[in-house]
């Protein structure tokens, strides 16, 4: 594992230069759900490093190099890993000492960092899988009315797991996928008031409650759109399974500025050897 000279684990919020005000905002409905303080620590890391990766993809630069970026993407996941394997109770289990909702969130953050650290990748197959599942499984778990004080980022934890159930297998008609999906798309009408999404709600408006969430919009945008589209929360239709993916070749992200190619190119490159 990844530590300083004290032998601690490396915080991201440490290393940039930015100032913890330009993501604090992220943090809000976090903290607005009283989450565990060491799931909440890694939140806030993720929101510094979003922060940095946001201006990566944008600029081709930001206040650490793409190395240290690469390495704290995985020290993140790995994390999250670690908090999910060491608070994961068993469902016989009633005195766990995590909720439900904190199991939720560090899925559905697992799932985001997958897709913002590789941008370019359209299927994530078996890498996804379990997370969804058991993304699943947690939200089943958790009452709605816990959400109360948070219903964004609820809504941003649904859309996470949709795009990851999208994501599972080359075959949108597949059972299971179909099954994954429509479980996102029906938890979510379910948990959302509904007059938040009717035939006359865009895309755009939608976004607009992402803005303040984690989030990459040259990485994201696209991509959910047509999700949302499928699951009926924005315009006229519902699209079919198989036209979700269409927008994902629309994806800003240039090719030399993805973070596993960034770091590719510079080490593993032609002229190198």
């Amino acid at each position: 594992m990844l530590v300083d000279e004290r032998g601690q684990i490396e915080d991201y919020a440490t290393t940039t230069a930015r100032s913890p005000t330009q993501f604090a905002h992220i943090l809000r409905d976090f903290r607005a759900l009283n989450l565990d303080r060491s799931l909440l620590r890694i939140v806030f890391n993720i929101g510094a490093f979003t922060t940095d990766l946001t201006e990566w993809y944008e600029n081709g630069s930001c206040p650490v190099d793409s190395l240290e970026l690469q390495k704290h993407a995985s020290l993140l996941m790995f994390r999250l890993f670690d908090w999910y394997q060491n608070n994961e109770r068993d469902n016989s289990d009633e005195q766990g000492s995590t909720e439900p909702v904190d199991r939720s969130i560090c899925l559905a953050l697992l799932i985001f960092m997958v897709n913002a650290t590789e941008p370019d990748a359209v299927l994530f197959g078996p890498r996804l899988s379990k997370a969804v599942a058991k993304l699943r499984l947690s939200l089943q778990r958790v009452p709605i009315k816990l959400w109360t004080n948070a219903p964004d980022l609820l809504f941003w934890v649904l859309t996470m797991g949709a795009l990851g159930a999208r994501g599972l297998a080359k075959g949108y008609k597949s059972p299971r996928i179909e099954a994954e999906m429509g479980f996102f798309r029906e938890y979510t009408r379910l948990a959302i008031p509904s007059e938040s999404f009717d035939h006359t709600t865009s895309a755009e408006q939608l976004l607009d409650k992402m803005r303040t969430r984690l989030w990459i919009p040259s990485v994201f945008n696209e991509r959910v759109k047509g999700i949302w589209t499928f699951m009926g929360l924005c315009g006229p239709n519902v699209m079919e399974m198989d036209d979700i993916g269409s927008s994902d070749s629309e994806v800003g992200v240039e090719d030399e500025y993805a973070l596993g190619q960034s770091t590719t190119l510079r080490f593993f490159s032609m002229e190198s050897g």
